[in-house]
């Protein structure tokens, strides 16, 4: 059975300046291509979908009549532009549809997911960092958290012709269906992978001596050598071995900052897409803490695809 059979992509058209196919930006075109390309790759169903969010500022100026002309129009541009990348991608031999909503971009799309029982999500996103990040968040950090499929946050300019894949693992059962996910696309991608996992030593945090001696280096080579014994018991539930020399296991010392190491690996290596296991954190502790696959998405420039444990259950419901 394919990896994934019924793929979303969410376009964001509200920067698309005049609206028309012809200009859409490097995002949105990006993110098309890359689920036009895994739809063929999958023999999937693509569903290109955009939801409407015009603000009541923006139309604060108008009078009834003219608001309702203002949206209806702007809808109907959308529309003609989802109906036009339809039939791009039908050209290319995919199952294409197209879906137009009413609402804020995360929210509508995660329904659109449980409606449609979509399992996986593209979606471009524009690189935020700092405060502005902290505070709002943007669609793809709503996603990562509240989206019950795998998402796939692309970034401009990282597909190729031979991809390299990283799955960065924490041991976690999160970790354990990234893992999954992640070699059964590297076989569909014809991709190299590599397997990264951080190893962390959290007596070191407390440690008395300020040189190692025999208890602590014989402490480091115990916490490794479980670290690897658990990484090759869950990989064994894959089909990594057909992979052959297309995919190499690491494990780095972290030293407290697992981030930092997953980050020089992406750069050292060229990694072109991060595959993570994330588990979905709202509210106040969301945004404080998040967890490794949100640090990051900001911070790497390699496009990066998020994958819920099995037991995640949506935040978002549906209206009966």
């Amino acid at each position: 059975m394919p990896l994934f059979q019924n793929i979303l992509v969410g376009l964001d058209l509200a920067a698309c300046k005049p609206l028309a196919t012809s200009s859409l930006g490097p995002i949105p075109r990006d993110a098309f291509r890359r689920g036009v390309e895994l739809a063929r790759i999958h023999c999937a169903r693509l569903t290109l979908f955009t939801a409407l969010n015009v603000s009541e500022e923006a139309l604060r100026f108008l009078d009834e009549a003219d608001r309702t002309h203002v949206v209806s129009a702007f809808a109907d541009a959308v529309k003609q532009v989802l109906y036009e990348l339809e039939q791009e991608a039908r050209r290319e031999g995919v199952r294409a549809t197209h879906e137009l909503a009413s609402g804020k971009g995360w929210l509508e799309i995660i329904k659109q997911v449980l409606r449609d029982k979509h399992d996986l999500v593209v979606v471009g996103t524009r690189d935020q960092t700092g405060f502005r990040r902290v505070l709002f968040g943007n669609t793809a950090m709503k996603l990562l958290r509240r989206c019950p499929c795998p998402v796939l946050v692309n970034k401009v300019g990282t597909q190729g012709p031979s991809p390299r894949l990283l799955i960065a693992t924490d041991l976690k059962a999160a970790s354990e269906e990234a893992l999954r996910v992640g070699i059964e696309l590297a076989h569909q991608l014809n991709a190299h992978v590599d397997i990264l996992h951080v190893v962390e030593y959290p007596l070191d945090r407390i440690w008395t001596t300020a040189t190692p001696d025999g208890r602590e280096l014989g402490y480091h080579i115990k916490i490794r050598t479980e670290a690897e014994q658990l990484l090759y018991h869950q990989l064994e539930k894959t089909d990594y071995k057909a992979l052959g020399c297309r995919l190499e296991v690491h494990l780095a010392d972290g030293d407290g900052l697992p981030d930092i190491a997953i980050q020089h690996f992406i750069q050292i290596h060229r990694i072109q897409l991060l595959v993570m296991g994330t588990i979905g954190r709202g509210g106040i502790q969301g945004i404080m803490i998040g967890n490794t696959a949100e640090r990051l998405l900001p911070e790497v420039h390699c496009s990066v695809l998020a994958v819920k444990p099995p037991d995640f259950v949506c935040p978002i419901k549906l209206e009966s």
